[in-house]
């Protein structure tokens, strides 16, 4: 049974919902995972790093702690048209689980075939229970928020916390961190 087909409209599908922030990405994934389980039988788990804002969220759904044989990573710009920054990495512990679904993907999607990579992401991230560089990313959101209560639009705000960075070790998270924290200081204007 050929399930490049599906597979190619479940990853379209994946990367829309990455790029539509009310794509509903839980129900792609378990739409992939299934098509996944069916094509490659050794298939156990995926990491997912997206771009967001310029700050990037990773998460890796394992079924066991098995040692990957075979990795392969899609670029989800590849995928989709417009602007999807991430990557998708499947593992597998067959060697070689991967070739035919590359070639396929690659055939289906219209892809260079050198835009999918096999067998350069055999480390499987821990676990770190939930999703790396989330807090960070909600972080940076309270941030701009906050600058926007205080009159900010959303470009200023967004350039005021990159700025507050540049300002000091470049590290965006701990830029907004501290803006929030002198915010919580300071008590907001009135107006009236």
């Amino acid at each position: 049974m050929d399930l490049s087909a599906p597979l190619a409209a479940d990853l379209h599908l994946l990367s829309a919902a990455v790029r539509d922030s009310g794509g509903d990405l839980e129900t792609r994934l378990q739409a992939l995972v299934a098509d996944l389980r069916g094509a490659v039988t050794s298939y156990f788990g995926l990491t997912m790093t997206i771009g967001v804002d310029g700050h990037e969220i990773c998460f890796t759904l394992s079924e066991h702690h098995a040692k990957a044989a075979t990795s392969l990573c899609i670029p989800l710009s590849a995928v989709t048209a417009g602007d999807s920054s991430g990557v998708l990495v499947l593992y597998a512990e067959v060697p070689g689980a991967f070739v035919d679904l590359a070639a396929d993907l690659a055939w289906v999607l219209k892809l260079d075939p050198a835009a999918l990579v096999l067998d350069q992401h055999l480390v499987v991230p821990t676990s770190s229970g939930g999703l790396v560089g989330l807090r960070e990313h909600a972080t940076i959101n309270r941030a701009i928020g906050a600058l926007l209560e205080r009159g900010h639009t959303p470009e200023s705000a967004r350039a005021e916390v990159h700025r507050h960075a540049d300002l000091d070790s470049g590290d965006v998270p701990a830029a907004a961190q501290r803006i929030l924290d002198g915010v919580r200081r300071k008590p907001m204007p009135e107006h009236g």
